[in-house]
C-alpha cells in the first residue's frame, strides 16, 4: 500500500515502483493479486480496493491465486467472478 521495501516470504526485499495511492489501474493492461499473508491486509486499504475495482470496471484482465482469490471475492460482485477476464486459482490446483 505504501512506498518502501516489501519483505517476501523467502526473506528477499523487493522495492515496488508504484503504490496504490500514487497510480491508477487504468495505466496497466492487467492486475495480478498474489496469494500470501499480505493479500488479506489489502482489504483494509481503500486505495487497493479502489485499484482492483477500477481495473474491473475498465475491462482489465485480473488474475489471483490462493489468498488473492479471497480478496477478489470480497471486492468484486459475485457476477464479476465468473467473467472471462477474471482468472482465479489455488496453487494446489496447478499441475
Amino acid at each position: 500500500p505504501g512506498l518502501g521495501t516489501v519483505k517476501m516470504t523467502q526473506g528477499k526485499l523487493v522495492t515496488p515502483d508504484e503504490a496504490f495511492f500514487n497510480t491508477a489501474s487504468v495505466l496497466y493492461d492487467a492486475v495480478y493479486v498474489p496469494g500470501g499473508n499480505g493479500s488479506s491486509k489489502l482489504l483494509n486499504e481503500a486505495d487497493a480496493v479502489h485499484f482492483i475495482g477500477e481495473a474491473f470496471k475498465h475491462c482489465k484482465a485480473i488474475a489471483a491465486d490462493d489468498e488473492g482469490v479471497e480478496l477478489l471475492k470480497a471486492i468484486l460482485p459475485e457476477a464479476a467472478l465468473n467473467s472471462i477476464g477474471v482468472i482465479m486459482t489455488h496453487s494446489s490446483n496447478l499441475i
